[in-house]
């Protein structure tokens, strides 16, 4: 494999551009994860505790009430009461993995006052998904075009130096 790194130019071209592509994703993945955890630590303070199910599945409106009563409740796949609880609901909305089921669950605890909470999922979901993948996707290509540039630029600059080495002979000779 690795022969056929060193002989294969194309190869070599592609294992640096990914060598360069993976700096930039450090980045961008430090970007990533501060922003799941502001975001989680946010819907930690708003929503811990808030959303619980009976085991028939329908949903709980009081979850105190429910708790005194001794009932058996049921925590939802997605839900904000832990810290890695609330990272992994933050990073199944930035996919758009089912989100507005899990906005609708928050929605419906909070009633009529439920519009603030469905702006807070619409905007997690706006720019965790519109503007972190997109700017995952623009450094990726942007990695991958510059070289391609790169290389034209170059080779651009080998036939200009060839074309005015052969006008400087020319020259020479006569």
């Amino acid at each position: 494999m690795i022969k056929l790194a060193r002989s294969w130019t194309e190869l070599q071209d592609i294992l640096r551009k990914i060598a360069k592509s993976l700096k930039d994703i450090f980045y961008f993945t430090f970007l990533l994860i501060l922003f799941l955890f502001i975001m989680s630590l946010l819907g930690m303070e708003l929503f811990a505790n808030t959303c619980r199910e009976y085991p028939d599945g329908t949903l709980v409106k009081d979850v105190q009430q429910a708790t005194k009563l001794g009932k058996v409740l049921i925590t939802p796949r997605a839900n904000f009461d832990s810290i890695s609880d609330a990272m992994v609901t933050m990073f199944i909305i930035i996919l758009g993995e089912d989100w507005p089921g899990i906005m609708y669950n928050y929605v419906r605890v909070y009633g009529d006052n439920g519009w603030p909470i469905s702006i807070f999922f619409m905007t997690c979901f706006a720019i965790g998904n519109f503007m972190l993948l997109s700017l995952f996707v623009a450094i990726l290509l942007s990695n991958f075009e510059n070289s391609d540039d790169e290389e034209e630029d170059e080779e651009d600059e080998e036939v200009s130096n060839s074309m005015f080495e052969s006008t400087k002979n020319k020259k020479s000779f006569s």
